[in-house]
């Protein structure tokens, strides 16, 4: 249904999901990255929101078809949550598989995480092999290079936009970031601006 919607899949380039908080953004990445990384090759996913353990948590979910809720509480030895002996193996073989794939991920915790976007493709050009797919989760939290005026909202943007797109391009690998509207945008009837995409830690609060 994927590969439909974009008629044929990710193809070399930037790509720009856009969506409230909650509605599935990392949830839907953290499976394309997965599923990648077992079937086509190596896959960065540089995660600027959660923490490694979060992010490790909600890997093993998708891959253990159990619910999150139940990863944690069999991580943390939590009680007054029911974990059945046949979720706890699906949880052990969903973490040794997710151990042996090529998913190289810089989570909001890591020191080394990339600042900018220039620096998540710094990252990958130093892998070998390169990666076949590039995530970010999300635009608004990776820095910009420039120095921008606070009453230009679209700066930033533009900047990030373009360093996606030349760095796909000189790759020659699908890149996907997620962002969030701004308040309000996402009732209103017309085409999204660059100025409409929150960014950093305003991006949360305005969402």
């Amino acid at each position: 249904d994927f590969d439909a919607a974009l008629c044929g899949g990710l193809r070399t380039g930037s790509y720009l999901l856009i969506g409230m908080g909650g509605e599935g953004k990392t949830t839907l990445i953290g499976q394309m990255a997965a599923y990648v990384a077992a079937t086509r090759g190596p896959v960065l996913f540089a995660e600027k929101e959660e923490s490694r353990a979060a992010m490790r948590d909600k890997f093993i979910a998708n891959l253990a078809r159990v619910s999150l809720a139940k990863v944690v509480a069999a991580r943390r030895g939590l009680e007054g949550v029911d974990v059945s002996q046949d979720e706890l193996a699906a949880i052990c073989k969903a973490l040794n598989a997710l151990d042996a794939l090529p998913l190289y991920l810089y989570a909001l915790d890591d020191k080394d995480s990339p600042n900018t976007i220039n620096d998540l493709f710094a990252v990958a050009r130093a892998m070998s092999p390169r990666p076949v797919l590039i995530l970010g989760d999300n635009l608004g939290e990776f820095q910009a290079r420039g120095n921008y005026a606070p009453s230009d909202v679209a700066g930033p943007t533009r900047e990030k936009m373009v360093d996606l797109r030349n760095g796909a391009q000189s790759l020659d690998v699908p890149v996907l970031t997620l962002a969030h509207p701004k308040g309000g945008v996402a009732q209103a009837k017309r085409r999204m601006a660059l100025g409409d995409i929150a960014g950093g830690e305003n991006g949360g609060k305005l969402c």
